[in-house]
C-alpha cells in the first residue's frame, strides 16, 4: 500500500493525476459532477482515454430546461458525455483536418483545422487547451457542449419543418444523393426564404431542373465550415460545376451574411457528413440574376428596377458602379472617354483598376497625350481587363491572364511581405464582387510592354553596350525565356568598368557570359517584392547571388554599390531595372577580371573597391562585425592566410560566445595551437553557404573534417548549427561568407553511443542499452538522447530494477521512450511542448521549458544540455521516464 501510494503521488506530480483529477486541477467542476451523476468515473479510470471537456462556462450556455432534462434522464446525460470521450491519448499533434474519431457514443466526432486564424475545431466546438497529460489518458477543453447528431444533411433537412420546401427541391433535383457526401457545409434556406423568391421565379425553378440544381449546389460547400473558421469577407467555393463563390460578411452585430443579404438565423447544426447553417435569402449566382431565373416573362420596368436595386445590394452593382462606389472617378471618367462603359456591361471581367492616385503618378503629358489619342487610352485600359472573374485564390505566383488588349499581365505573389502584384502594381484591395465580375484596386497604371526584355534593351540606346555584350555572348535566347529578372547595366556602367576590364571581356567569351548571367535573376522580381538584405540567385552556372539593400532614401542597392536607376520596367517574358554599375561575382574580382595586367596601383583599387562592395575578404568582414577574439584566435592558429586562400562560409562565433567558454579551456587552447586551430576549423566549410541553402538535417563537412549540422526551428525561425543559434546571416565577403553565432561549437567525441560510453556517470544507462539491444538503433542519423544519469535509474528502487532485468520488451520500450527521432537542440525547445519518441507507440515526452530550464514530464530536469554528437544530441536527465500506461502495471511487477 505505502508503494502503491508513493507511484500515486509520483503520477500525480508527473501527469496531474489520472483524467478525473485531471479535470478536478483544470477546474471543470460541472462535468465532474455529470461524469458522476451518470455513473461514468470508473470507466473513466478503466482504460486510455482522451476527454473533449466543456468548462464550466460551456454548460452554462445550454438551455436550463436541457441541463435539468439531462440531470433526469442519465442514461441520455451518459450518452451525451460519452460523445465526448475517444479510446486511446489523441494529442493535437495528431489532428488533422477533416479526421473523424469513434466517441464511446457510438458516433464520431470531426476536426476541423483553420488555418488562417489559427483555430482547431472538434464538431464545431473551439478547442481552447490542448493536451493536458493524465496517467490514464489526455484532455482537450473546449467551449461548447457537443451535441450528438441527428444524422446526415439529408435526415437533418427532411427532420426540420421549416426545411420542407428545401427537402422537396433537393429531391426535385436529384441532390440527396449528393448530400450523403462527406465533409459537407450547407448553407440551408428556409420556406420563407423561398416563398421570398416569388410565385414567377419558384414556377421558373419547377419548369428548369438543371437551373434549380446549379442554384442548390450554390448553397452546399464542399469542406466542413463551421462558424468558427468563418471570416470577414471570405469566399468560399460552392459545389456547382461553375464553381461559383459566396462572400461572407462576419461580423459581432450582424453575425454572418451572405453576398450582403442572406442571414445565417441558426449556425453549427452539426449531421453526420457535415454542418448546417439555416440562412433566410436562397442564394443566387451573380450570372443568373438577370437571365434564366426570371423565365420568358417580358420584364417589366418596375421588376427592372427592383432587380437592378437587389443586384445593387447583393453584389454593390456592375462593374461601372462598383468602381464609383469604390471611388475611382479617374478611371470611370476615362472609361466613359474611351467608349468601353457599354462594354464593361455587356460581359463578366475583372478589372485591375488603379486607383486616382495611381493616375495622378502619371506625368501629366502621358495623362493629356491619352485623352487626345482615345484609340491609345483603350488600348491601355483594356489592358486592365481580363474576362472572367478571378479571384483572389485564383492566382498564383508568375501566372499570365489575357487581357482584352491582347497582350497577358502577370501576377507575383510576394510571401515574405505579403504582397500580390500585377505587372508590378501592388493590388491594394481585392474581390470586389460586382453583378458582372471583379474589381481588384492597383496602385500604379500598368503600361503594356513594348516587346520581350531583348526587345526593350534593343529599343532604349542607353544599353546599347548591353546589348551588343549580350549578342557577343550568344544570351539573347536565353533572355527570350519566361519569368526573368535583369538588372540592366547602363553605357556608363560598362564604362565605369575601364578599357583595360572591358578589353578583358571581349577576349574570353566565357567569362563575359557568366558575368551576364550574374545580371539575370530566373523568376520575376518586382520593387514590391524586393526587401532589404535580400539574397537573389542568378542565372549563372555558379548561382552566384546577389546582395539587395532596399531603403527608402538609397531606393534599391545591389551588392552595396550598384543602385537602380529605373525600376519595374515590364516586358512580356519578366521585368528589367536599369542599373549604374556592372555587377561582378566575387570569385572573379581578383583574377581573370584584371587579365595579365597586375600592377600595385590597380591591385590597391581593386582590393578598395571589393572592400566598399562586399565589406572585404572574409578576415575583413569578421573585423568589420566585430568578431576580435575570433580574429586574434585564427592569427594565433595561422589560419588568417589559409581564409584568404579560397572560398569559405565561416560560423563565427561572438566574443560574447568565446566569454562563455571556462577561462582554462580558452587558457588550453592558446597553449595547444593544434587543438585550437581543429576548434576553429570545426567552424569554417568550403564554398559559399547562404542562409537559402540551408534545410533541417543537413550536414556539411568542415575543414577539420567532421560535419555539422543544421536544424530549423520553424515554430520560432531559430536556425542552428550543432545547437549554435544563428544570430545574424549571410555577411558577404569577396571570397565567401560569415554567419555569426552565439556559442562556440565544439568538435563530438563521437557516436551517441561513444559519447554514453566515455561517461562514467551514464554506465547504467550504457549497460540497459546493451542489454535492450539498442545500441544498433542508437547509430541512426539525426537523434535526440535523453539519458538518464546513474543516479536517475537508482531513484526507480531495486524492485522496479529487477523488474527491468526480468523484462527486456519493457526495458526496450522504457529506453526508446527516451529517444526522439529528430535533432532537438535546446533552442528549438519550447514550453509544453509535445514530442514523439521511437517507441513503437509513439510516445509523446511533455516539456516544460523557463528560463530555469528544461523539465521534461513535470518531474525530469535537463541537467546538461546540448552535447553534440555525430549522430545527433544528448540531454542528461535527473529521473527516468516512464511512459503513462506503464505507471500502474508492469512496472510494478507481481509485488
Amino acid at each position: 500500500m505505502l508503494s502503491f501510494v508513493a507511484l500515486t503521488v509520483f503520477v500525480q506530480s508527473v501527469f496531474g493525476g489520472n483524467l478525473v483529477e485531471v479535470l478536478q486541477n483544470d477546474g471543470e467542476t460541472t462535468l465532474i459532477a455529470l461524469v458522476k451523476q451518470a455513473g461514468l468515473a470508473d470507466a473513466l479510470l478503466s482504460g486510455e482515454y482522451t476527454i473533449f471537456a466543456p468548462t464550466n462556462a460551456a454548460f452554462s450556455k445550454l438551455p436550463q430546461s436541457v441541463l435539468d432534462g439531462l440531470q433526469r434522464d442519465t442514461t441520455a446525460l451518459a450518452n451525451i458525455l460519452k460523445y465526448h470521450v475517444v479510446k486511446g491519448s489523441i494529442h493535437k499533434a495528431d489532428a488533422s483536418n477533416e479526421l473523424q474519431l469513434e466517441t464511446l457514443a457510438g458516433t464520431k466526432i470531426r476536426f476541423n483545422i483553420y488555418n488562417h486564424n489559427h483555430v482547431v475545431t472538434v464538431e464545431g466546438s473551439k478547442i481552447t487547451h490542448f493536451d493536458l497529460t493524465a496517467s490514464n489518458g489526455m484532455v482537450h477543453v473546449i467551449d461548447t457542449v457537443m451535441m450528438p447528431p441527428s444524422g446526415s444533411i439529408v435526415d437533418l433537412v427532411a427532420g426540420n419543418s421549416d426545411l420542407s420546401t428545401l427537402l422537396s427541391k433537393v429531391q426535385s433535383a436529384g441532390l440527396a444523393g449528393a448530400l450523403q457526401g462527406d465533409a459537407l457545409t450547407v448553407f440551408a434556406p428556409t420556406n420563407a426564404a423561398f416563398n421570398r423568391l416569388g410565385s414567377h421565379v419558384l414556377d421558373n425553378l419547377r419548369r428548369n431542373p438543371q437551373l434549380l440544381k446549379e442554384i442548390l449546389e450554390y448553397h452546399v460547400v464542399p469542406h466542413t465550415e463551421y462558424s468558427a473558421g468563418l471570416y470577414n469577407r471570405e469566399y468560399l467555393r460552392t459545389l456547382d460545376t461553375h464553381h461559383d463563390v459566396i462572400r461572407l460578411g462576419v461580423s459581432s452585430t450582424n453575425g454572418v451574411v451572405i453576398n450582403h443579404r442572406s442571414h445565417v438565423t441558426q449556425a453549427d447544426i452539426s449531421a453526420t457528413n457535415g454542418v448546417v447553417h439555416i440562412i433566410d435569402h436562397v442564394l443566387i449566382p451573380s450570372r443568373y440574376l438577370f437571365s434564366a431565373i426570371l423565365g420568358k416573362k417580358p420584364l417589366t420596368m418596375l421588376s427592372f428596377v427592383a432587380l437592378t436595386v437587389f443586384v445593387q445590394s447583393v453584389f454593390g452593382g456592375n462593374l461601372v458602379e462598383v468602381l464609383q462606389n469604390d471611388g475611382e472617378t479617374t478611371l470611370i471618367a476615362l472609361v466613359k472617354q474611351a467608349g468601353l462603359a457599354d462594354a464593361l456591361l455587356s460581359g463578366e471581367y475583372t478589372i485591375f483598376a488603379p486607383t486616382n492616385a495611381a493616375f495622378s503618378k502619371l506625368p501629366q503629358s502621358v495623362l493629356d497625350g491619352l485623352q487626345r489619342d482615345t484609340t491609345a487610352l483603350a488600348n491601355i485600359l483594356k489592358y486592365h481587363v481580363v474576362k472572367g472573374s478571378i479571384y483572389k485564390a485564383d492566382a498564383s505566383n508568375e501566372l499570365q491572364l489575357e487581357t482584352l488588349a491582347g497582350t497577358k499581365i502577370r501576377f507575383n505573389i510576394y510571401n515574405h511581405n505579403h504582397v500580390v502584384t500585377v505587372e508590378g502594381s501592388k493590388i491594394t484591395h481585392f474581390d470586389l464582387t460586382a453583378s458582372n465580375g471583379m474589381v481588384h484596386v492597383i496602385d500604379t497604371v500598368m503600361m503594356p510592354p513594348s516587346g520581350s526584355i531583348v526587345d526593350l534593351v534593343a529599343g532604349n540606346s542607353d544599353l546599347s553596350t548591353l546589348l551588343s555584350k549580350v549578342q557577343s555572348a550568344g544570351l539573347a535566347g536565353a533572355l527570350q525565356g519566361d519569368a526573368l529578372t535583369v538588372f540592366a547595366p547602363t553605357n556608363a556602367a560598362f564604362n565605369r568598368l575601364g578599357s583595360h576590364v572591358l578589353d578583358n571581356l571581349r577576349r574570353n567569351p566565357q567569362l563575359l557570359k557568366e558575368i551576364l548571367e550574374y545580371h539575370v535573376v530566373p523568376h520575376t522580381e518586382y520593387s514590391a517584392g524586393l526587401y532589404n538584405r535580400e539574397y537573389l540567385r542568378t542565372l549563372d552556372t555558379h548561382h552566384d547571388v546577389i546582395r539587395l539593400g532596399v531603403s527608402s532614401t538609397n531606393g534599391v542597392v545591389i551588392n552595396h554599390r550598384s543602385h537602380v536607376t529605373q525600376a519595374d520596367i515590364s516586358a512580356t517574358n519578366g521585368v528589367v531595372h536599369i542599373i549604374d554599375h556592372v555587377l561582378i561575382p566575387s570569385r572573379y574580382l581578383f583574377s581573370a577580371i584584371l587579365g595579365k595586367k597586375s600592377t600595385m596601383l590597380a591591385f590597391v583599387a581593386l582590393a578598395v573597391f571589393v572592400q566598399s562592395v562586399f565589406g572585404g575578404n572574409l578576415v575583413e568582414v569578421l573585423q568589420n562585425d566585430g568578431e576580435t577574439t575570433l580574429i586574434a584566435l585564427v592569427k594565433q592558429a595561422g589560419l588568417a592566410d589559409a581564409l584568404l586562400s579560397g572560398e569559405y562560409t565561416i560560423f563565427a562565433p561572438t566574443n560574447a560566445a568565446f566569454s562563455k567558454l571556462p577561462q582554462s579551456v580558452l587558457d588550453g587552447l592558446q597553449r595547444d595551437t593544434t587543438a585550437l586551430a581543429n576548434i576553429l576549423k570545426y567552424h569554417v566549410v568550403k564554398g559559399s553557404i547562404h542562409k537559402a541553402d540551408a534545410s533541417n538535417e543537413l550536414q556539411l563537412e568542415t575543414l577539420a573534417g567532421t560535419k555539422i549540422r543544421f536544424n530549423i526551428y520553424n515554430h520560432n525561425h531559430v536556425v542552428t548549427v550543432e545547437g549554435s543559434k544563428i544570430t545574424h546571416f549571410d555577411l558577404t565577403a569577396s571570397n565567401g561568407m560569415v554567419h555569426v553565432i552565439d556559442t562556440v561549437m565544439m568538435p563530438p567525441a563521437g557516436s551517441i553511443v561513444d559519447l554514453v560510453a566515455g561517461n562514467s556517470d551514464l554506465s547504467t544507462l550504457l549497460s540497459k542499452v546493451q542489454s535492450a539491444g539498442l545500441a544498433g538503433a542508437l547509430q541512426g542519423d539525426a537523434l535526440t538522447v535523453f539519458a538518464p544519469t546513474n543516479a536517475a535509474f537508482n531513484r526507480l528502487g531495486s524492485h522496479v530494477l529487477d523488474n527491468l532485468r526480468r523484462n527486456p520488451q519493457l526495458l526496450k520500450e522504457i529506453l526508446e521512450y527516451h529517444v526522439v527521432p529528430h535533432t532537438e537542440y535546446s533552442a528549438g525547445l519550447y514550453n509544453r511542448e509535445y514530442l514523439r519518441t521511437l517507441d513503437t507507440h509513439h510516445d509523446v515526452i511533455r516539456l516544460g521549458v523557463s528560463s530555469t530550464g528544461v523539465v521534461i514530464n513535470h518531474r525530469s530536469h535537463v541537467t546538461q544540455a546540448d552535447i553534440s554528437a555525430t549522430n545527433g544530441v544528448v540531454h542528461i536527465i535527473d529521473h527516468v521516464l516512464i511512459p503513462s500506461r506503464y505507471l500502474f502495471s508492469a512496472i510494478l511487477g507481481k509485488k
